[in-house]
């Protein structure tokens, strides 16, 4: 079984040492460029500028370059932030304790949501008519925290992104 064709692209053994062609659209034989220093391919063309750039970079690298050196870019800081699954296991195991609100490092408000469940509990065991409205306070605030943990997770990485961007040295040119 002869064949003509040379490969997939079906080259003819007449072809072989003719200028390339490229094929752009169904049928339509192109050319090769005509100018050997202007690529028409578009890989080729990236690769030629990514290329100079190298050679400029290097340039810069070994101090051949005119051009004023660019300033160093920031240092970037990977920090680990809170898991919003964690903080909603906490709220749905310990929401009673304001676990999540301890972890979400909104202490302050984890205090005082404490606070109102043991004042609430104290005025329910005088038997003070006050305390059903007190635990319902309670009882909606921590469901309403079901809501609020999303916010309160991004407030408490942003506030540890902050702290560490403040611990990280500026880079010095």
């Amino acid at each position: 079984m002869a064949s003509t064709s040379f490969g997939r692209k079906g080259l003819s053994a007449d072809m072989i040492g003719q200028p390339a062609t490229r094929r752009r659209a169904f049928g339509e034989a192109v050319p090769a460029s005509p100018d050997p220093q202007e690529p028409s391919d578009p890989a080729a063309r990236r690769r030629a500028v990514f290329l100079a750039a190298e050679h400029a970079r290097a340039a810069d690298v070994d101090g051949e370059s005119d051009t004023p050196a660019r300033p160093a870019a920031a240092k970037t800081v990977l920090v680990g932030g809170k898991s919003l699954g964690t903080a909603y296991l906490l709220w749905f195991f310990l929401g009673g304790f304001s676990a999540h609100r301890f972890y979400l490092s909104t202490p302050l408000t984890a205090i005082a949501q404490i606070s109102l469940w043991y004042v609430s509990l104290m005025f329910y065991m005088a038997g003070h008519s006050g305390a059903g409205y007190l635990m319902t306070a309670g009882w909606l605030w921590i469901l309403g925290d079901a809501i609020l943990i999303s916010k309160l997770r991004n407030a408490a990485n942003e506030k540890i992104r902050r702290r560490a961007e403040r611990l990280v040295e500026p880079v010095s040119s």
